[in-house]
Parts: C-alpha cells; structure tokens; sequence
C-alpha cells in the first residue's frame, strides 16, 4: 500500500544529517518528494561540508543550514528563531 502525502507549501527543520546514508538524509528525501520546504542542522564544523554535500541532491531544499547540537535545549530554540525568522515565522515540522 502506497500512501501520498502532500506537503506543498509546508516548511520543516530536519535534525541530525550527517550524510547521504543517514536515517535523517532518507527522511528529508521524502519529506521532499511530498513537497516540503526544509532546513537543516549539522552538529560542528567537522560535519558541516558533509552536510552541505548531501542537501545539495535534496531538491526544494532552501539549502537553509544551521548549526545545532539537538541534545542542548538552546542550540535547538536558536535553530527555531532563525528558521521562523528566515521564514516569516511558518515553520510547520521538525
């Protein structure tokens, strides 16, 4: 059984790509396919080029990217402010 999910017109952050094979990668492609809009985290510098690698093939991606450690409460509460910020305060999805 398949099921079609439209999110056109829905932003969402994805936490936690580190690259092309991860469980969040595969998420976000998905989450793309249906038509979100997304952003996304990466934890430190060392995994950043990682991650901008990997969105690049994400397509409707705005290409937002943040950096965020998703185990610190103020890293992800600074994630949500610049994304509503960059998107006039929608952001649908984490």
């Amino acid at each position: 059984m398949t099921v079609e999910i439209d999110l056109v017109g829905k932003r969402g952050v994805v936490f936690g790509v580190a690259n092309q094979r991860s469980i969040a990668y595969a998420i976000a492609e998905k989450l793309a396919a249906a038509g979100a809009e997304l952003a996304f985290t990466y934890l430190n510098d060392r995994l950043k080029p990682g991650v901008e690698k990997a969105i690049q093939g994400i397509p409707g991606s705005d290409q937002l990217l943040y950096e965020c450690d998703a185990t610190d409460d103020g890293d992800v509460e600074a994630v949500y402010d610049q994304v509503a910020g960059q998107w006039d305060g929608q952001l649908d999805f984490a």
